[in-house]
C-alpha cells in the first residue's frame, strides 16, 4: 500500500504494510516502467539521525542534482526533475540509511563522484553506480519489500507523457490481485492521502 505525502510540492508516496512474493513481483514490474540511471547507497554520520532529518538531507541532495541538470529554477519546469525510489533500512548500529534508484533526462551524464562528494558534505558516505540491468532493479525491490521495508517514490513519475502520480489522485498501485485480502484495513490498488489501519 502507498500513502501520499501531505506536502503539495513533493509527489511523494510511501509503501507501507506487509510484503509477499506477489507484491515483490508487482513492485518490480511497477518500477521497471521507468529508466533508472543511478543506484545509490546513502549513509549518515554519527550514532543517530532522526528520520525527518534524514529525509530532508536526501531532498536537499536531490535538489542539488536537479540544479545541476536543469538549472536554478528547475522546480518551475514541469516534469524536469529527477524521479526516485528510495528504500529505508536500519544498519546494525541502529542508524538509518537509504538505498535509492534515481532517473532523469541527462542524469547518466553527470559525474557520479561529484555527487558522492556532495552527499559527503551533506550527510555521510555515498556510493552511486548505474544499475546493471532491470534484473538488478528487481533484486533491489525484492530485498527491501520482503523485509516489510519502506519504499518512497518522488519526482515526476509519468507514463506516455502524462503524470502518473499527482497530489490527492487515486491511481493503481503495484498490488497483485487479491493482495488486499491478506491485510484487513489496507486495501490494495489505490493511493489515498490518509488511510486508517496502515502504519505511517
Amino acid at each position: 500500500m502507498m500513502h501520499h505525502s501531505t506536502s503539495p510540492c513533493s509527489n511523494n508516496y510511501t509503501l507501507t504494510c506487509g510484503a509477499s512474493q506477489e507484491r515483490r513481483a508487482a513492485w518490480a514490474e511497477f518500477l521497471n516502467q521507468w529508466a533508472w540511471d543511478w543506484f545509490g547507497t546513502f549513509t549518515f554520520r554519527g550514532d543517530f539521525i532522526h528520520p525527518e532529518s534524514a529525509d530532508k538531507r536526501f531532498r536537499v541532495f536531490v535538489s542539488k542534482v536537479n540544479r545541476a541538470l536543469y538549472g536554478v529554477r528547475w522546480y518551475k519546469k514541469p516534469g524536469r526533475a529527477v524521479r526516485w525510489a528510495r528504500a529505508l533500512e536500519t544498519q546494525k548500529r541502529g542508524v538509518v540509511h537509504y538505498h535509492a534508484l534515481l532517473g532523469g533526462v541527462g542524469l547518466g551524464e553527470l559525474r557520479r563522484l561529484t555527487f558522492m562528494d556532495t552527499w559527503a558534505e551533506l550527510a555521510g558516505w555515498a556510493r552511486i553506480e548505474p544499475p546493471r540491468s532491470s534484473e538488478a532493479v528487481r533484486a533491489y525491490v525484492s530485498k527491501y519489500v520482503v523485509k516489510d521495508g519502506e519504499i518512497d517514490l518522488g519526482g515526476p513519475l509519468a507514463r506516455d507523457g502524462s503524470p502518473l502520480l499527482e497530489f490527492g489522485q487515486v491511481v493503481a498501485t503495484p498490488e497483485p490481485n487479491g493482495a488486499d485480502q491478506a491485510e484487513p484495513g489496507c486495501p490494495g490498488g489505490v493511493v489515498i492521502p490518509t488511510l486508517p489501519g496502515c502504519s505511517e
